[in-house]
This record gives C-alpha cells, sequence and structure tokens, in this order.
C-alpha cells in the first residue's frame, strides 16, 4: 500500500521491505524479530508572523514625526509594531497601503513619542494570536 493511501492518524502499522520487483523480501515477523512500525501523526505548522522590509521616519503636517514600518503580512487593527519590545503609542493603517486580495496591509504608521523611543529595534505582534515577525530593523531618524 502506498503510504499516500494510509489514512488513519494514531494508529500503528507494520512496514515490510518490498524489492523492485513487486516481491516481498521480508516476512512478518522478520527473520531478525523486530517488529517495525510507525504511526501517522498530523503536524500543526506554527503561524508565520508578518515580514518586515523598511523602517524610516518621517515629519507629517504640525512637525509630527511618523515611523513608516513597510512589510508584508500585516494584519490591519491586529498587528501593532513594538519598539523595543513595547507597542507602539499609536498604530495607524493607511488604506491606501492595504492588498484587496487577502486585506493585509503593507505599512503601519507609528506615532507617539518616537524622539524618546529611537533609536529602537522594531519588530510586529498581532494581538489576536500573539504571532510576531519572522525579523527585526533597527530603526532611527
Amino acid at each position: 500500500m502506498p503510504l499516500a493511501q494510509l489514512t488513519q492518524r494514531d494508529t500503528p502499522y507494520y512496514v515490510f521491505v518490498v524489492r523492485g520487483d513487486g516481491v516481498r523480501s521480508t516476512n512478518y515477523p522478520n527473520p531478525f524479530g523486530f517488529d517495525v512500525t510507525f504511526t501517522c501523526i498530523s503536524t500543526v505548522e506554527p503561524p508565520v508572523g508578518p515580514t518586515l522590509t523598511n523602517c524610516k521616519v518621517v515629519r507629517v503636517s504640525g512637525g509630527k514625526f511618523v515611523l513608516q514600518v513597510n512589510g508584508v503580512g500585516f494584519k490591519p487593527n491586529d498587528t501593532i509594531v513594538l519598539l523595543n519590545g513595547q507597542p507602539c503609542r499609536k498604530n495607524k493603517y493607511p488604506s491606501r497601503f492595504i492588498v484587496p486580495s487577502d486585506g493585509s496591509t503593507t505599512r503601519i504608521n507609528c506615532s507617539g513619542g518616537l524622539k524618546r523611543l529611537l533609536p529602537a529595534v522594531v519588530t510586529t505582534r498581532n494581538t489576536s494570536d500573539g504571532v510576531v515577525s519572522t525579523n527585526s530593523l533597527n530603526c532611527d531618524f
């Protein structure tokens, strides 16, 4: 039976060696007296977090500083920017960076007290499931 046809999870299966010509070369129990078994188990892949590509500080109208964090896989109103592990005071998700096909965004704007927080190591975290970004960036003025 091909392995692809083994669908029962957590069930032991016995293994026989089959030669290239299709003849079973070991009988059960095999000549050495060993029982060779394996069990199919399902594995759950951990969720992959967003990937950060770059960050820069810009000054917007009114003189306020905004840290623009760009990347892939940000979830609007869920993914937050962390500066040295601390949540950014204000996270905004500009609508023009929303990806229509999956609803993710490629930019988060972080503001509030940046002068005293930068330079910093920037990461992100999803508040819904705790998944963190796959990488970090060093950001400064």
